[in-house]
């Protein structure tokens, strides 16, 4: 099939170079303009877009994809299908109407719950304890599309949101190639969602990152996992921000220090600290200007007093 690839990021190079190595389908690009990254702020492209020049596909860069006459540059071609994964603009209609079948989406969630964005992470946040990949033809209305596969993946209670989003985007790429096969050959069954069993999150609120440590060590713990290893969770330490991006919660019983107080290290281990309800132990971080590290290791050049305690920037 001729297939119209929306995508931008590391996740959505990878799902791309699953297509392409079927060797059945002729591909072309959609992906995000270069921008600045890193403390530099030089300017690189997108994975997508090198992984696309590698392998020596056509790719379009629309500054905005609304813009006039982006339509009408590809409007002349027949597109069997359009497939998105982590693009990150919202499409309009008659681009998603442009290939003959329509245009499908790779979602990670198991829908109709978890619709929006960041659903993995937001799957941690809440302590599921599994989410999956849904593939879905693209509506309108954000995330409602006609269900063709899905998949449930477990989460395991190690997992943060790397190591899920590994698993997610293995299982969802896997279950795409299946989806686009079925579409393919006239096969696939269109599954409508059930709107009363809708959930939505939208983008993580910048309010979420730092740690309330009036919370519970569980509720701490599902948001480092959520957040690590990036964007992170974060708290200050001695004035300095501190990204705190493994913990456990500590399993003797009721903790005595007050809220983001730290007691005497557990040797060999991490930081205890306390919270609203229980405690935690900090055992990976990011110190401001640091990369990451165990807490075992920053304490050696970093003497913490028992004592000490953990604070709210505001």
């Amino acid at each position: 099939m001729k297939i119209l690839f929306y995508g931008t990021a590391e996740t959505s190079a990878r799902v791309l170079k699953k297509l392409f190595d079927t060797g059945k389908h002729e591909l072309e690009v959609i992906t995000a303009c270069d921008k600045p990254r890193g403390r530099g702020q030089k300017v690189n492209c997108c994975e997508v877009k090198g992984l696309a020049e590698l392998l020596g596909l056509k790719y379009y860069q629309p500054e905005n994809i609304k813009e006039p006459g982006f339509y009408e540059k590809l409007s002349g071609k027949a597109y069997d299908l359009g497939v998105v994964a982590a693009y990150g603009q919202i499409i309009s209609e008659k681009l998603l109407k442009l290939p003959a079948a329509g245009t499908i989406n790779l979602h990670f969630s198991l829908l109709p719950g978890y619709r929006g964005a960041a659903p993995y992470n937001w799957a941690l946040i809440n302590g599921e304890k599994s989410t999956g990949v849904t593939v879905m033809f693209v509506e309108k209305k954000l995330d409602s599309g006609d269900i063709v596969l899905q998949k449930e993946v477990p989460i395991a209670p190690e997992d943060n949101s790397g190591t899920l989003l590994e698993k997610l985007t293995e299982a969802g790429s896997g279950l795409l190639l299946e989806a686009v096969e079925l579409i393919g050959q006239k096969k696939a069954v269109r599954i409508k969602q059930n709107e009363t069993q809708a959930t939505y999150f939208g983008k993580l609120p910048d309010s979420i990152f730092e740690i309330d440590w009036q919370k519970s060590a569980l509720e701490i713990n599902y948001l480092v996992r959520g957040l690590a290893p990036e964007p992170g969770a974060f708290s200050t330490l001695n004035g300095k921000l501190v990204k705190i991006l493994k913990t456990s919660i500590l399993s003797h019983g009721d903790f005595s220090g007050k809220p983001g107080e730290i007691k005497e290290i557990v040797k060999g281990r991490g930081l205890p600290v306390g919270t609203g309800k229980g405690g935690l132990l900090i055992e990976r971080i990011k110190p401001e200007g640091k990369k990451e590290m165990s807490v075992i290791d920053y304490i050696r050049g970093n003497p913490i007093l028992p004592g000490t305690v953990f604070e709210r920037s505001k």
